[in-house]
């Protein structure tokens, strides 16, 4: 094989693998989280008990309707590998994300959407949100109710 021929048939090869993509599909549409704690007067809003986390899948969004009827000032997610946080016999942990693996694509009075940018399937979250932040009525283009 001649020097051309090797070179254009690595070149062939190394475009190729950056076409692959080992994630799975996402959903295209937020997935709505309502129900959960959220306690306007104390200004704070809690999705998910520490010992029972949400799934939080990849390449997914997820809408918190979080009922506070302001737009918190701060908006704190963590994550856990196992959907038992913490707080258990079975040793489970919960830390503060960072990077992509939740990206805060919109907070308003509404609702809070958080996407997990990663490949990663086994994620749990839990979203605690607090104070009045700047008033975003109704920014978020999610899932109406």
């Amino acid at each position: 094989m001649t020097n051309a021929s090797s070179l254009l048939l690595l070149a062939t090869l190394l475009c190729g693998c950056g076409a692959l993509d080992n994630c799975p599909d996402g959903q295209s549409e937020p997935i709505r989280i309502t129900g959960r704690s959220s306690d306007p007067e104390g200004q704070l809003y809690v999705s998910a008990p520490w010992s029972s986390l949400d799934a939080f899948p990849a390449k997914t969004a997820l809408a918190f309707e979080h009922g506070l009827g302001f737009t918190p000032a701060v908006v704190l997610p963590y994550l856990s590998f196992a959907p038992v946080g913490t707080n258990d016999s079975e040793g489970g942990s919960v830390a503060l994300s960072a990077g992509n693996q939740t990206l805060v694509d919109c907070v308003d009075s509404r609702v809070i959407v958080i996407r997990n940018d990663t490949c990663e399937e086994h994620f749990y979250i839990r979203v605690t949100a607090f104070g009045v932040g700047e008033d975003q009525e109704e920014a978020c283009s999610g899932p109406a109710e």
